[in-house]
């Protein structure tokens, strides 16, 4: 259920009586507010991120899905808005070592095409520890718009250990 905008079932003019249609928006609008749209879902293992070849990450896992925004069996990687607005989206991305060099980064992509810059690190050596990146951003989107996390790295070589943590959507406000 998505808020509505209730102008758009009766625009009240001094003295009108309102239909019922209106009360019964108001009441679906507090429902909607107290329980906006959120998901969270993660990956289930690790997955390779070639040396300088930015890697869309799959998240088959679900934590929670409130609005149907993600999908266990096709385009796991998608988190896709269903009600239009302003989202927050948080990737959280661990980098397992192989101790060279080089810049581990993680970015959000909307719709397949706009990479929108995430956090990066530059690296002399990660001495054999892992290490957590995130990506947060504010973006506004339209019904059917999605966001995937993106991975890159160029260390020398490719990453075998690559894991998403979480990758979160948190509906804010309406456009």
């Amino acid at each position: 259920m998505s808020y509505v905008d209730l102008n758009t079932i009766h625009n009240p003019s001094p003295g009108g009586v309102a239909p019922s249609a209106w009360g019964d928006q108001i009441r679906d609008n507090f429902e909607f507010l107290i329980d906006p749209p959120v998901c969270s879902v993660a990956g289930s293992g690790t997955q390779n991120v070639e040396h300088d070849d930015p890697t869309v990450l799959n998240a088959p896992t679900e934590n929670f899905d409130n609005d149907g925004m993600h999908s266990t069996v096709s385009n796991t990687s998608r988190i896709t808005a269903q009600t239009p607005g302003r989202y927050l989206f948080m990737a959280t991305v661990r980098f397992d070592d192989n101790n060279n060099a080089g810049v581990r980064r993680v970015s959000l992509r909307v719709n397949g095409t706009t990479l929108i810059g995430g956090m990066q690190v530059h690296f002399v050596s990660t001495n054999g520890n892992p290490v957590r990146i995130q990506a947060t951003r504010a973006l506004v989107l339209s019904a059917g718009d999605y966001v995937e996390p993106v991975a890159y790295q160029n260390s020398g070589a490719d990453l075998l250990t690559v894991h998403l943590d979480e990758f979160l959507a948190m509906f804010l406000t309406r456009s």
